[in-house]
């Protein structure tokens, strides 16, 4: 049983960080709302729980849209995995699946929003709006007005998420995918050694933790070298947002993890992420007189497939956020840097397969190295955190 957890939770982690490279960005709600789509074949990053992060820039000779069945499959697969999450005894391999697909179904179908709806920051807008009426629907029981103590103590985080996705709208305007993808992967290093300091997270700390995030950077930064180019702005831009996502995810470590005394619920953290993090979008559309164009985009945008993919990509990304508050109380900080990239795999895979997007050569390596890194890393994790639970086990033998 424990090795068929240990494989389990691996290969979870396996496809981690290999996704790094590629994602058509998608919002991700509440703590993984950090994904801005634009049009056609370009794409916005943003994450958030995340979350979520930029996508493969596939030499595509004309977009090609998912139809109709293939978005149904993608929810129906993604219910079931929320619905078998409810009834899961491992829960810490259930969330990270839940959370698996719904950034893959978010991703995917935010490219669809995006080629049809032409205001992309009040598409994402509207996504935050909708993942908070189906959090306050389906999680009513734990929606109620937090205590103030903790309102105050998660209130940082909302805000860090909030000026996580302004600064990665900001940062791709001088800059690929591939740039931000290549400079942010040094996250997961990065936050390691904090965490390591902070909280003595992992407690065993071995050589294949720090080689396999090597060797998925290595990955990455092999994928994008040919698209590298950045602005000194967009610079500036992107290590202030890594700034504030290494911040995000060691405050969200020390908050979630147990022995903090926090009580608040999830569903009202995601609520007070989505919340405030209208703010930085509303800032953007102001700013870029996206606003004047809203009345006639509502007004023109068709039911279908407008309307039907833009609720579908907001309920995904619903589950998409509140699971990977989840995963965030679960993993440590490091962790979920590595699983961010987890999905982005997977969209590099179904984008080839359903929408003929082509990844070669030195992409595909990259891409094939970043998923043996984040397996490896997965794989030490798990023997690392065994190996600390047999020794306090023994310990506390040899007390008694």
């Amino acid at each position: 049983m424990g090795l068929l957890r240990l494989w389990a939770l691996s290969a979870t982690a396996a496809l981690a960080s290999a996704a790094e490279h590629c994602e058509r960005p998608a919002p991700a709600l509440g703590g993984a709302l950090l994904q801005l789509p634009r049009n056609g074949n370009q794409t916005i990053m943003s994450d958030v729980y995340a979350l979520k992060e930029p996508t493969p820039r596939a030499s595509t000779a004309k977009a090609r849209l998912l139809p109709p069945w293939q978005m149904g499959v993608l929810l129906i697969v993604l219910a079931v995995s929320v619905a078998l999450s409810n009834f899961s005894q491992a829960e810490v391999v259930s969330s990270i699946s839940s959370w698996i697909s719904g950034s893959v179904c978010t991703n995917l179908l935010n490219k669809e929003a995006a080629s049809s709806f032409q205001a992309m920051c009040l598409l994402v807008i509207i996504q935050m709006f909708i993942a908070n009426v189906v959090v306050i629907l389906v999680r009513f029981e734990d929606v109620r007005l937090p205590c103030l103590r903790d309102f105050l103590r998660w209130l940082p985080v909302s805000f860090l998420v909030s000026g996580m996705l302004g600064t990665s709208i900001f940062a791709l305007e001088g800059t690929t995918v591939s740039t931000v993808n290549i400079i942010r992967n040094v996250l997961p290093l990065i936050t390691f050694v904090l965490e390591k300091i902070m909280f003595n997270s992992p407690p065993l700390v071995r050589p294949g933790h720090v080689l396999s995030m090597f060797l998925t950077l290595f990955g990455t930064t092999l994928y994008g070298m040919s698209n590298f180019s950045v602005t000194r702005y967009s610079l500036v831009m992107i290590l202030l947002g890594c700034i504030l996502t290494v911040a995000d995810k060691l405050l969200q470590r020390h908050l979630l993890w147990s022995g903090s005394g926090f009580q608040q619920p999830l569903a009202v953290c995601m609520i007070m992420n989505n919340t405030f993090g209208m703010l930085p979008l509303l800032l953007v559309a102001s700013l870029t007189g996206e606003t004047a164009s809203w009345p006639q985009i509502l007004r023109s945008t068709p039911w279908s497939p407008g309307w039907v993919t833009l609720v579908g990509s907001g309920l995904s990304g619903c589950c998409l956020g509140f699971y990977g508050l989840r995963v965030s109380r679960l993993v440590s900080a490091a962790s979920v840097l590595m699983l961010q990239n987890v999905s982005k795999v997977l969209v590099i895979l179904l984008s080839v397969l359903l929408l003929g997007d082509d990844i070669s050569g030195l992409s595909a390596l990259g891409c094939a190295l970043s998923v043996v890194g984040s397996a490896w890393y997965g794989y030490v994790c798990l023997w690392a955190r065994e190996e600390a639970a047999k020794a306090e086990t023994e310990k506390n033998r040899g007390q008694s």
